[in-house]
């Protein structure tokens, strides 16, 4: 549904004239939005050969559009009725959040110059999960510039490299704790019905996810001056990301 331009502007309700001049951004309007939002309704209409252009046109969309990413106070927002990018998007589209930003994702993580043509965007999605150079040279190891290896041969290659999905994702760290903790630990597993190594899964994963999310937004702060939620400042896509943001907040 279009959203209206009358009820809802950008310049209005989303960009005073103090924070537009200050981030140097061109004023966007509810039609600039929905023209937008019917360019991909277009483009998803073929979207089985369209990965590449639905994950540009998302990741031009979430710079553009998203509030979450216009560098807007919060306060400024109060009262106001900012668009829900990722549900107007998958609205439009007809494709899931999920499927849309892994489009997105697989776009930021291989700008056209890292894309090699002759491998299909399943080949550089399987690769995008890992960190430059990594990602880079396992999509490499698929095309020699005569022969392309096939998806399940690249699957095989990086299981070979990385383990499986599960084995990546798993560590094992002693724990020693005093015998009366243990005991104490080993209670609550019986009356919860757990195994002890579960209950104490859940509760470490708990405390480092927790641990983690402090940390993002501390580093976030210390690096850039800036932390938006699930962008990880140590990655090498941050100073990608923030850089930008860092020179139009100095100007």
């Amino acid at each position: 549904m279009p959203i209206d331009a009358v009820s809802w502007e950008w310049k209005d309700d989303f960009m005073p004239e103090s924070t537009a001049t200050a981030v140097e951004r061109p004023l966007r309007t509810a039609e600039d939005y929905n023209d937008w939002l019917a360019q991909g309704k277009r483009l998803a209409a073929e979207h089985n050969n369209r990965q590449w252009l639905l994950g540009d046109w998302l990741n031009e969309g979430d710079e553009e559009y998203n509030v979450k990413n216009l560098d807007i106070p919060s306060y400024l927002l109060i009262g106001s009725h900012p668009p829900n990018f990722w549900k107007d998007v998958s609205e439009k589209t007809d494709l899931v959040v999920g499927t849309l930003k892994l489009m997105a994702l697989v776009a930021r993580r291989f700008p056209d110059d890292k894309r090699i043509p002759q491998l299909s965007w399943s080949h550089h999605a399987e690769c995008a999960p890992f960190e430059a150079p990594k990602r880079f040279e396992y999509l490499a190891a698929c095309w020699d510039g005569v022969e392309k290896k096939s998806l399940g041969w690249l699957q095989e290659y990086i299981r070979q490299h990385e383990g499986t999905p599960e084995e990546r994702d798993r560590i094992s760290v002693p724990l020693r704790l005093p015998s009366a903790l243990l005991a104490k630990l080993k209670d609550v597993a019986k009356y919860r019905g757990k195994t002890l190594d579960k209950l104490v899964f859940s509760i470490c994963a708990k405390t480092v996810h927790d641990y983690i999310q402090d940390e993002e937004r501390d580093i976030s702060l210390e690096l850039f001056q800036i932390h938006e939620e699930g962008i990880w400042p140590l990655s090498p896509e941050a100073e990608q990301h923030y850089k930008p943001k860092k020179r139009r907040r100095a100007a």
